[in-house]
């Protein structure tokens, strides 16, 4: 099935389900179906920012999963913290283009990625050292 005729097929759904599949078949790329889903978007078959958050939730999904088995294996933890940063990185960098497209606040962006620091300098000083969250 060629990569059009899949995306017109099964929509947001396949969007969705591609980019969590993505985080556990490491041969498998997302950027095709990202691509796919945006050229559909431009020609009005799918709504752009709706494409966007599902493709964020599944990649967001994926990692979540990933970090709770590296949080429970104790041998991926650094993985794991790697993994929920980036998850954050994502969340982070879609609430200020969208707060950019809605309400056209250049500053938002840039805004998103200074509050992120924090956490991402948190989590690496404390892998660094060794330490970890454990819920036990």
């Amino acid at each position: 099935m060629d990569l059009d005729v899949f995306i017109r097929t099964y929509g947001y759904s396949a969007l969705f389900g591609v980019m969590v599949i993505e985080q556990f078949v490491p041969p498998m790329p997302g950027e095709p179906v990202l691509l796919g889903a945006g050229a559909l978007a431009g020609t009005g078959h799918l709504r752009l920012w709706f494409a966007a958050a599902l493709a964020l939730a599944g990649t967001v999904v994926g990692d979540l999963v990933w970090y709770e088995i590296g949080r429970r294996g104790g041998h991926l933890r650094a993985d794991a913290y790697e993994t929920i940063a980036c998850s954050w990185l994502s969340l982070t960098t879609l609430i200020g283009l969208l707060l950019n497209a809605v309400f056209g606040w250049w500053w938002a962006d840039p805004l998103a990625a200074l509050a992120i620091i924090p956490l991402v300098v948190r989590e690496g000083l404390e892998g660094l050292r060794g330490e970890c969250h454990d819920s036990n």
